[in-house]
């Protein structure tokens, strides 16, 4: 975040969100690199256990199984058991795009605000991180960049818009 100004980074983070929508939904390809980070063991993921008991070296449920909605109904008379989710799983992507914009913003702002708009950078993400956190507390893969991203983004623009004012869109480039 440090050797780019805010607008660039703008761009990286609307392009890596649309390709982690494509690649969670569409093409899901993404769920099969998450079970090789998981079967590696690879230090790239964020874990959130949700029981107790739960033990990432223990793992071996892949992110297909876990995305795959339940087909068979328990029979008639016997309760339907709850099951809990183990974890839930981030990629350090979704940490380190919305990152990169509060850091360039508090560089490269020419302003003595630019730390207040960093702050609303970062808010913004926290923003986008509880509506995540709400449709993956369904039990469902979600892609974490379009909601991080847009929270980042939406919070950068309003807080330049309320410290700075309407130069937070001058780019600084001239021909």
């Amino acid at each position: 975040g440090v050797a780019f100004v805010p607008p660039l980074i703008i761009v990286f983070m609307i392009a890596a969100a649309i390709y982690d929508a494509w690649a969670v939904y569409k093409s899901k390809h993404m769920l099969d690199l998450a079970d090789t980070m998981i079967g590696l063991r690879l230090p790239i993921l964020l874990v959130a256990p949700q029981d107790k008991g739960y033990s990432f070296v223990e793992e071996t449920t892949s992110m297909k199984q876990k995305n795959q909605p339940a087909v068979a109904s328990p029979p008639s008379g016997q309760p339907k058991k709850k099951k809990s989710k183990d974890a839930m799983f981030m990629g350090l992507g979704d940490v380190i795009f919305p990152g990169m914009l509060v850091v360039s913003a508090a560089q490269w702002l020419d302003h003595s605000d630019a730390i207040l708009v960093a702050i609303s950078t970062l808010i913004g993400g926290l923003v986008g991180y509880f509506a995540l956190m709400t449709y993956v507390a369904r039990g469902r893969a979600q892609a974490g960049l379009p909601l991080l991203n847009g929270g980042s983004i939406l919070g950068y623009i309003v807080g330049g818009l309320i410290f700075i004012g309407t130069a937070i869109f001058d780019f600084g480039i001239s021909f």
